[in-house]
């Protein structure tokens, strides 16, 4: 879909371009909070770009990881190359009984300059990530989780994830993930409710239009930072002080679901969870087509959602219009017939209201 002057942006609701000044959020508000507000990603579109200390912020990296060497060292490789200069990082590695000779290897040189913590027992990928931020994330304010086959190939990605999470009310911020093709998206959020119990919302799209540009998506959905009920943890910046005042990852949920879990958990509590299209980086996990309704990789944990988080779906991810396809992850239209004449309205009174029976 190439956007045009009909296509509203986050700022603009039909008008002209000095309708941004009299939005709430618009260039003057954004100047008094000390951020600047440039063109974006196409025509009405505007990027707040707010103003991050990077010497007086930090950032633990969180990684899990088991054998896989050469996914492990493109993962460090490229966070090194494009961490910001004056930011302080620490970059936490744990190993869960690598056995491969290689991976052991590599792990004993990453030692030297990064620190490498092992973790011994079932998998439990919840259990993992929150021993790494309590054994190793020392006093850092923001966590970066992970995993062990991303790879960061954009400038300023990392810096785009800080001026998100600036904001003291938002609990975690991830960016778009592409697939190794480097042309198709992978994660632009998550939709509680999608599929049947949640999923990645734009998986499967194209990243550019037929000329080349950023494709836009629904409204403008694929590049703009936005609210969303949830994200996935692959590459994922939390607050530190909102993922330790929900207590982490809930270690009940071992597989699936526990980052969607989280971040509902987060909005309960008053923080909530973005999702930046103004940056994207890449996720080397195989781009198998469509969500199997045959076989449910791990059933535990979903049925452990559904019970958790059942309600929320009946009524409705809040950030997903009900008229739009709950089994397609493109933003399609329902059928006329399907469609709800008026769709239940909702009181906002803070994040939380969104996320409560």
């Amino acid at each position: 879909m190439a956007p045009d002057a009909q296509q509203c942006g986050p700022f603009d609701a039909g008008g002209s371009d000095r309708d941004i000044y009299e939005y709430p959020y618009g260039a003057p508000e954004a100047n008094r909070r000390g951020s600047n507000v440039e063109p974006g990603f196409a025509f009405n579109y505007f990027s707040i770009r707010p103003k991050v200390d990077l010497e007086r912020s930090s950032v633990a990296v969180i990684i899990p990881t088991k054998n896989q060497a050469h996914l492990l060292a493109q993962t460090v490789a490229s966070l090194e190359k494009t961490w910001p200069e004056k930011l302080p990082c620490k970059i936490v590695i744990v190993d869960h009984q690598s056995d491969e000779p290689d991976a052991q290897e590599l792990l004993e040189i990453l030692a030297q300059k990064h620190l490498v913590l092992p973790y011994s027992g079932p998998f439990n990928y919840s259990a993992i990530n929150n021993f790494g931020v309590r054994r190793g994330a020392g006093d850092a304010q923001y966590l970066l989780l992970c995993n062990n086959d991303i790879e960061a190939k954009e400038p300023q990605w990392l810096e785009r994830l800080l001026e998100a999470a600036v904001d003291e009310t938002v609990g975690a911020v991830a960016p778009m993930l592409l697939y190794p093709d480097e042309a198709t998206i992978q994660h632009a959020g998550v939709s509680v409710g999608l599929c049947g119990t949640a999923e990645h919302l734009g998986k499967f799209l194209p990243s550019t239009d037929e000329k080349g540009n950023p494709a836009p998506g629904y409204l403008g959905m694929l590049r703009v930072t936005r609210e969303v009920a949830a994200i996935t943890t692959a590459c994922a910046l939390f607050r530190r002080q909102a993922f330790e005042a929900v207590g982490g990852f809930s270690e009940e949920m071992q597989v699936g679901y526990n980052d969607t879990d989280l971040c509902l958990r987060l909005w309960q509590i008053g923080y909530r969870t973005l999702y930046c299209g103004e940056t994207s980086v890449l996720h080397h996990e195989s781009a198998t087509r469509g969500k199997s309704f045959s076989h449910d990789p791990h059933p535990a944990d979903s049925s452990r959602f559904l019970s958790n988080w059942g309600w929320l779906i009946s009524q409705g991810d809040p950030f997903y219009n009900p008229n739009l396809k709950k089994d397609n992850t493109a933003w399609k239209s329902s059928h006329i017939a399907k469609r709800q004449a008026k769709p239940a309205s909702r009181r906002y009174a803070g994040p939380s209201s969104l996320f409560t029976k």
